[in-house]
């Protein structure tokens, strides 16, 4: 039978009967000693409960407890033994569990909340350094003033948006064409439309204005609503710089083998345009590439006309043009049925 939980005794002092007061004589049979009693659980000690004298026969390990009259002497010695630490290990290991455990956890809430601290800060970094980074990618744009960049001016409600696309530019105005823009969830779409003309709407010139472009930027960095004080006041709130397309898709009609795609462009003007069909075995959609316009002027129309075998059209490859800065550009052609797409 295992013992799992008992007392046990540890011994303190060892004595000659002669060298506490008894019969010289005592010494050759027995020794007394002064032992710590103490509770243990799996043999660990766990804490003291008292200490006691017994009596040890030479040359045998049995002990015995002393007479009454031999324990009364003994007990009247002046003799103190202090309760050794160890009868407490079990307690003292409890103990230190306990306050390692706590410990562990308020050094793993104090390293998450650090973490998390840490996290908090290079997020604000990250969000300093590109707001930093766009407002001055805003004031080189305003500085160059180069024509296809957009500026879009808010109230300080936002209530009312203008954009100004920027036609000509010297050291210090900008010369730029106007327009509202509808209230709308992608102000970059709605600038841009802003001044694709559609005949069918509207054919009205836009008004043209001259912005200072310290205005611009002061109104940018301090929140004042100094821009078109003679229209409504506004401020400076994003640019875009467009020198490339932006297509809308328009509609797509396929009948009997035949077939026309309508984009409009409320990009930037492009010129000598080309259509490089991908090498892709499910392609059945030929264009007729002679009909393909040369040039394409923002808010102007275009059309893909073409041939197709099978069930519905499908194609994908590559239009090439000249962007604003006369370097080579690339948008893509997808077209499966009435799914059509013409993306830079």
């Amino acid at each position: 039978m295992v013992i799992l939980y008992g007392w046990n005794t540890i011994k303190l002092a060892s004595f000659k009967p002669s060298n506490i007061g008894l019969d010289v004589e005592m010494d050759e049979d027995i020794t007394i000693e002064r032992r710590q009693k103490y509770f243990h659980l799996f043999w660990i000690p766990f804490f003291p409960i008292g200490q006691l004298w017994v009596v040890k026969k030479n040359g045998s390990s049995d002990s015995y407890e002393p007479s009454t009259k031999m324990n009364a002497h003994l007990n009247a010695l002046d003799l103190s033994y202090k309760t050794p630490w160890y009868t407490f290990t079990l307690l003292i290991a409890a103990i230190v569990t306990i306050v390692v455990y706590y410990s562990l956890i308020e050094i793993k809430s104090y390293n998450r909340n650090k973490s998390r601290e840490l996290e908090l800060a290079e997020k604000e970094n990250k969000r300093i350094e590109k707001e930093n980074e766009n407002e001055n990618e805003l004031f080189s744009a305003v500085s160059n003033g180069d024509p296809d960049t957009y500026f879009i001016l808010g109230d300080s409600n936002s209530i009312i948006i203008s954009c100004l696309k920027v036609v000509s530019s010297d050291a210090n105005m900008l010369t730029c064409l106007i327009s509202q823009i509808d209230k709308c969830s992608d102000y970059n779409y709605c600038a841009l439309e802003a001044f694709a003309i559609n005949e069918h709407l509207y054919n009205e010139p836009f008004d043209s204005v001259v912005v200072s472009k310290a205005d611009l930027m002061h109104s940018y960095k301090n929140g004042d609503e100094k821009i078109l004080m003679h229209y409504l006041p506004m401020r400076l709130k994003g640019f875009l710089k467009i020198d490339y397309p932006v297509f809308v898709f328009k509609g797509v009609d396929y009948e009997n083998g035949k077939y026309k795609g309508t984009f409009k462009n409320i990009g930037a003007a492009i010129t000598q345009i080309k259509f490089k069909q991908a090498a892709k075995s499910d392609n059945n959609l030929v264009l007729d590439t002679a009909l393909i316009k040369k040039s394409l002027k923002t808010g102007e129309k275009f059309v893909l006309t073409g041939t197709y075998t099978g069930s519905k059209p499908i194609l994908s490859g590559n239009l090439l043009f000249l962007n604003q800065n006369n370097k080579v550009d690339t948008c893509v052609l997808f077209v499966d049925g009435l799914t059509e797409n013409l993306t830079h």
